[in-house]
Formats: C-alpha cells, structure tokens, sequence
C-alpha cells in the first residue's frame, strides 16, 4: 500500500492566480485588462505573469513582484483551494495515507492555520522559499527531509506538484511524482516529461494511486 502523499501548495492544491495578478498590479501599479488577465491566469510561473504586463526578466520590478508574490502575507487572502482538492486529500488521508505539505510558501505559523481553515487534513509541513536559481535542489532536500522524518520509504510515497522542478526533485528520491495543470492550464504534453504522471483534476488522484497499488501486488 502507498504510504504518503508529498503534495506541493501552490497551483497544485491552492488556486494562486489572482494572488500572481495582483502581485504584479501592486507592485507596477497598474490594472491588467481582461484579454491579459487571461493570459496571465494561464500562465505558468509569476515571471511568466509579470512578462505578460510587460515587465522585463532581469529587473528591480521582477525581483519586487516575486518578494511581493512569495512575502505579502496580505495577498494571501485571495488564495482559494483548487477545486476538489479538499475533498481527494480528506478521502485519501481518511483511508490512510499521510498528507505531508511541502512548499516553498511562508513560515509553518501561517501554513497550518491557512490549510485548517480551509478544511485540508492536517499533516506534517515541510518549507522553504523557493525562487529563481536551484529550485529543484531546495525542493529535493525538503522532499528528501520529509521521508527520513516521517520514517517513509520513498518507493511507497508519490508526489503531486505543478512545477518541473518538482516532479525532477521527486526523481531524483525514487519518488512517483505526479504533475498536475488544473490551475496553469498547461498542456500535458509540455510537462510530462517532467513527471511520472500527468493528470488535469485532483479528482483524478485516487484513481492513479489506485492503479500503483495495483501495479505493486502484481
């Protein structure tokens, strides 16, 4: 039986769009209109977002807009859970897999309150900030701190992210990593060499551990 679930915050179980948006619209100080407000919910990265704006890549503005995204605990408010995803983490933990959060969001005081609040099943945290250069080694060490603590063997573990460095860190620990693009809108196609697996809803999960379980007794 699969022991533990290593999910990613967010885009992968919180719906971070309009706090990207507005990240860049405070910081520029201008309102995105609606054919680029489009554009921007379907975008991949904050930076992907603030070059939408027209913001240049190597800027003071894109190192504020990311401290301003990643920091402002404020902003936080605008996050929602992505749909289903209470319900598939709360089914998966009530028949006994462990839930552990590993993200690159602020401190572990602000993390448990925001997850309880909105109802996700309470489990171990694991964080770092996570911008820019070496993105998959500050997720492999947070992934790879998460199974030694919690005394779970990697081979019975998956990971759910959105981002390629998540699904590379999780191969790199012998972790079945699992990408998902319900919130970026990404295709498959351009992440799944990333990950093990690619699915579009979190309502999805069950039925890919499922078929692992399976795959394992046979």
């Amino acid at each position: 039986m699969m022991k533990a679930l290593l999910t990613d915050l967010d885009a992968t179980i919180i719906d971070n769009r309009e706090r990207r948006v507005m990240a860049v619209e405070r910081v520029i100080n201008i309102k995105i209109d609606n054919v680029k407000r489009i554009q921007a919910y379907n975008a991949l990265t904050i930076e992907d977002v603030a070059k939408i704006a027209g913001v240049e890549s190597r800027s003071k503005e894109m190192d504020e807009i990311i401290n301003t995204f990643l920091d402002d605990l404020e902003l936080y408010k605008f996050d929602r859970p992505v749909e289903g995803a209470v319900e598939t983490l709360n089914h998966l933990h009530k028949n006994g897999l462990i839930i552990i959060y590993v993200t690159g969001r602020p401190g572990l005081d602000y993390i448990l309150p925001f997850l309880e609040s909105m109802g996700f099943p309470i489990g171990p945290v694991y964080y770092q900030r996570i911008a820019g250069e070496g993105a998959t080694e500050i997720k492999k060490s947070l992934l790879e701190k998460a199974v030694i603590e919690n005394g779970i063997d990697p081979r019975m573990s998956v990971s759910l992210g959105d981002m390629p460095h998540d699904g590379i860190a999780s191969r790199l620990l012998n972790i079945y990593s699992i990408g998902t693009t319900q919130v970026s809108g990404i295709s498959p196609e351009i992440i799944k060499q990333y990950f093990d697996d690619v699915i579009t809803h979190i309502s999805n999960l069950p039925l890919v551990l499922s078929r692992l379980e399976k795959e394992k007794r046979s």
